[in-house]
C-alpha cells in the first residue's frame, strides 16, 4: 500500500510537473504570439498608410490628367482665338489702308496741324502707322501722326 501511495504521489507529481512545464510552454508560445500579433498589427499599418498614400497618389495624377486635358482644351481655344484676332487685325489694316488711301492724292485747299501751321495746296501722297507724306507746291514734308488735328487723325483713322 506504501508503494502505490508512493506511485499515486509520484504521478500527481510528475503530473504536475508536466503541467506545469506545458503552462509555461503555453505562455512562453502565448507570449510570443502577441509579440508576433503586434509587429503583424505594425506591418499591417504600414501597409495600410501605403495603400492610402497610393490611393492619394492615383487620385492627384487622375486630377492632374483631367487638368492636363482643360488646359489642352484652353490651349486649343487659346491659338483659335488668336487666329481669329489676327484675321480680324489683318481686316482691321486692311480697312484702315483703304479709308486712307480714299484721302491719298487728293487736294487740300488747307491742312491745319496740331501746332498751328497751316499747309495750303496740300495732297497727301502716302500715310502708313508712323509717317504722313504730304506734297505741297513748295516740296515735300513728313508729319507724325501726332501732328495731325483731331479731326485728320478722325478722317485718316489714327
Amino acid at each position: 500500500m506504501k508503494n502505490l501511495i508512493a506511485l499515486v504521489i509520484f504521478g500527481v507529481g510528475a503530473f504536475a510537473a508536466y503541467n506545469y512545464w506545458e503552462h509555461l510552454n503555453f505562455k512562453s508560445n502565448t507570449d510570443q504570439l502577441t509579440r508576433d500579433l503586434a509587429a503583424y498589427e505594425q506591418g499591417v499599418e504600414l501597409k495600410r498608410t501605403e495603400f492610402q498614400t497610393l490611393v492619394k497618389a492615383v487620385a492627384w495624377d487622375q486630377d492632374n490628367r483631367k487638368k492636363l486635358a482643360q488646359i489642352s482644351e484652353v490651349q486649343k481655344q487659346q491659338a483659335s482665338l488668336q487666329e481669329t484676332q489676327a484675321k480680324l487685325n489683318q481686316e482691321r489694316n486692311q480697312i484702315i489702308t483703304s479709308l486712307r488711301a480714299s484721302v491719298l492724292n487728293k487736294p487740300i485747299p488747307e491742312l491745319a496741324l496740331k501746332d498751328g501751321r497751316k499747309l495750303n495746296q496740300a495732297t497727301i501722297t502716302q500715310a502708313n502707322d508712323s509717317v504722313i507724306t504730304v506734297s505741297l507746291p513748295s516740296g515735300i514734308v513728313k508729319i507724325t501722326p501726332a501732328d495731325l488735328t483731331p479731326e485728320w487723325r478722325q478722317r485718316l483713322h489714327y
